[in-house]
């Protein structure tokens, strides 16, 4: 049996929802930045274009949030399990909402605002860079380094608090699809960093600090870094900070409330199962006591503590395995052999004493 379908002005919408609330509504800058900030879901990329309007003026800059559109449409994601809304959450995922994301950048591109992006994939960045660009506005890109798990609990909590508001829109982020975002990016930025898409390239903390940064110049109608090209090693390495006891007690606290939480314990939802929830635990659990976590590479215990340094390299390696099988890594054959110079180039300065 046909399920009748429920159908949407969808113009209507773009008209009396999107440009009045999300649409920017001053510009006029002489050089405009267009800024995409990125990483995994959970790993902070929200806050960080709240950083970066508070310091650009709100007013002269559109944010471009997926997030933030579906958050305009709760009698379309209110109930997504609705039979009667198939056809329109396929046609609103493929066609409607990157048609308002044009629209939004159409109006940041004529008024000269700033334009924050927030990208969780690596999905047509390259083009909306050279769109970018191509309309005189200054490309930066911004990833933020965070443990995947991490990531996962903070999506979690936030999500399962918006399932009990009347916000209309709550995400269900599963473990494995966050997975897979976070192994995609460092491939990505080596490639980024090769074809100089980008005018500048930052890594950051979730809380915002810089823990690298490049940018390229125009010299003689030929681009080049300033700097040595190493997005691709500092992301990899920045995702496995050190973390104190404390904060390691923190964060297993943090996931025996959420384990409580309404919207989490007994549901057993599809993307979060409670195999998943549990091994997030356990993880967490386990780190507590693993002096591994609390190993830092930028200075190193003394005396030395091999059993640490050969846990938080084994982690390093895992990581870039998966990272080396991501669909970005798979059209750059040089990146294996840069993997290996990083996993001798952290070898050698495990190595070396403290100063």
């Amino acid at each position: 049996m046909t399920v009748p379908q429920i159908t949407f002005d969808w113009d209507a919408i773009l008209r009396d929802r999107v440009l009045p609330i999300l649409g920017v509504t001053s510009g006029g800058v002489s050089q405009p930045t267009w800024t995409f900030v990125c990483g995994q879901p959970g790993s902070g990329k929200t806050t960080r274009i709240a950083q970066l309007a508070a310091k650009l003026g709100p007013d002269r800059c559109q944010i471009i949030s997926g997030d933030a559109l579906c958050f305009l449409l709760p009698e379309l994601f209110r109930d997504p399990g609705n039979p009667a809304l198939v056809d329109a959450l396929t046609e609103y995922e493929r066609e409607v909402q990157p048609a308002q994301i044009d629209a939004l950048l159409t109006r940041a591109t004529t008024l000269r605002a700033h334009v924050l992006h927030e990208v969780h994939v690596p999905v047509g960045v390259a083009k909306r860079a050279a769109q970018a660009r191509a309309a005189g506005y200054r490309v930066a890109c911004e990833v933020l380094a965070l443990p995947p798990q991490e990531s996962w609990l903070a999506t979690l909590r936030r999500d399962a608090d918006a399932a009990f508001t009347d916000r209309g829109f709550a995400k269900t982020v599963a473990w494995d699809r966050l997975l897979l975002s976070h192994h995609r990016w460092p491939a990505f930025l080596a490639w980024a960093e090769d074809k100089l898409i980008f005018d500048s390239l930052r890594i950051l903390g979730r809380d915002g600090e810089v823990l690298f940064e490049n940018t390229n110049e125009l010299t003689d109608d030929q681009r080049h870094w300033t700097g040595p090209a190493f997005a691709f090693e500092s992301l990899l390495v920045e995702r496995l900070p050190p973390r104190s006891p404390a904060q390691r007690q923190a964060l297993v606290a943090d996931w025996q409330a959420l384990r409580a939480h309404p919207a989490v314990a007994f549901q057993n939802h599809p993307a979060w199962t409670h195999a998943a929830i549990m091994a997030l635990g356990e993880h967490l659990q386990s780190a507590c006591t693993d002096p591994t976590y609390g190993f830092d590479l930028n200075h190193p215990p003394v005396p030395p503590d091999p059993q640490a340094a050969a846990g938080w390299t084994a982690r390093l390696r895992a990581d870039l395995i998966a990272t080396l099988t991501s669909i970005e890594a798979q059209d750059q054959a040089a990146l294996p052999a840069r993997g290996d110079r990083l996993l001798a180039l952290v070898a050698t300065l495990m190595a070396q004493p403290a100063a």
